[in-house]
């Protein structure tokens, strides 16, 4: 994972990104930081793998809702009905879970940046694998995502 962070240094070779200072995949929280660990993983990071699998099995409606429209019958509005209200139940729990993401990535960006990345990056492993493991779960739907446009 600091080898992504490396990567990410988009100045040139003037001002490369230093190697982070412990293992980022076993990293715990510090007792100066579980508070705020502890906050931002429930809000951020523990309904990840739910959304994950919701978004995994997506089946889209668009087939359903044409019929409907093409032959307005009660029992194709209700097909269309039936088929359309998990994906609406689906972008709610996505619009709430952004909107926990807009509270909590501030947050979480201002305690590792707050003096210098690396020295907060290091003093702060447990926030700092939370931000990777954010990063994993943007990639992984990113990804999803791609799939589910090109079935």
């Amino acid at each position: 994972m600091g080898q992504l962070l490396s990567s990410l240094n988009l100045r040139g070779n003037s001002d490369i990104v230093p190697e982070i200072g412990f293992d980022i995949e076993n990293a715990a929280p510090t007792t100066e930081e579980s508070e705020i660990h502890d906050e931002l993983y429930t809000l951020l990071i523990q309904p990840t793998t739910e959304l994950l699998q919701s978004f995994r099995q997506y089946e889209p409606a668009s087939d359903m809702i044409r019929e409907a429209i093409a032959s307005p019958t009660t029992e194709n509005e209700d097909k269309a009905w039936e088929a359309v209200t998990p994906t609406v139940n689906m972008l709610r729990t996505f619009y709430s879970y952004s909107s926990q993401l807009e509270k909590g990535i501030p947050t979480l960006l201002n305690v590792l940046c707050k003096d210098g990345t690396t020295k907060d990056l290091d003093r702060h492993p447990g926030l700092t694998k939370l931000f990777a493991d954010l990063l994993d779960f943007v990639f992984e739907f990113d990804y999803i995502k791609k799939s589910c446009y090109s079935k």
